[in-house]
């Protein structure tokens, strides 16, 4: 079941959040086998390098991959800080931070902005290994953001 919901996302890329019924399909699943087909969709994704240039996109990947953004009822409370796959398939949602880019820096800010807030509804836990990425992502825009506002108090064009 894991392979067969996650080969559309090695082939499709991101058109797969075109797919209305995708996330209706996986909420038939047990939650330990959404929990593995969210981490072979974000193995893939971080695979295949597929930059991530909106907000909307991103949170509609994040819906994809919720069980990994967020607890279940069935897993709520459980002592996830020690947990060796909780903090390994967390760092691997950071990692998709990373796959944000656009040559516009509000258009990334903007994601900065959605990817903390989603992370922020996870939790505690979560957040100590989600919410690092996104800070060190908004740092990077910095000298970024600097070098626009010196070209457009130069005159050149933006």
């Amino acid at each position: 079941v894991v392979t067969l919901l996650s080969t559309p996302l090695k082939s499709l890329g991101w058109q797969i959040l075109d797919m209305q019924h995708y996330v209706t399909l996986m909420s038939f699943l047990n939650i330990g086998t959404r929990k593995k087909v969210a981490v072979s969709m974000v193995d893939a994704v971080l695979e295949s390098d597929n930059v991530m240039e909106d907000s909307a996109q991103l949170a509609k990947f994040f819906s994809f991959i919720q069980p990994l953004m967020k607890d279940t009822d069935d897993h709520a409370g459980e002592d996830l800080v020690h947990d060796k796959d909780f903090i390994r398939e967390q760092q691997q949602v950071a990692k998709l931070v990373h796959l944000i880019q656009s040559d516009d820096t509000d258009v990334v800010y903007k994601c900065l902005e959605t990817a903390r807030k989603l992370f922020g509804d996870g939790g505690d836990a979560r957040m100590a290994h989600t919410l690092v990425a996104v800070v060190n992502r908004a740092l990077e825009l910095v000298p970024l953001i600097q070098a626009r506002e010196v070209a457009v108090e130069a005159g050149e064009d933006v």
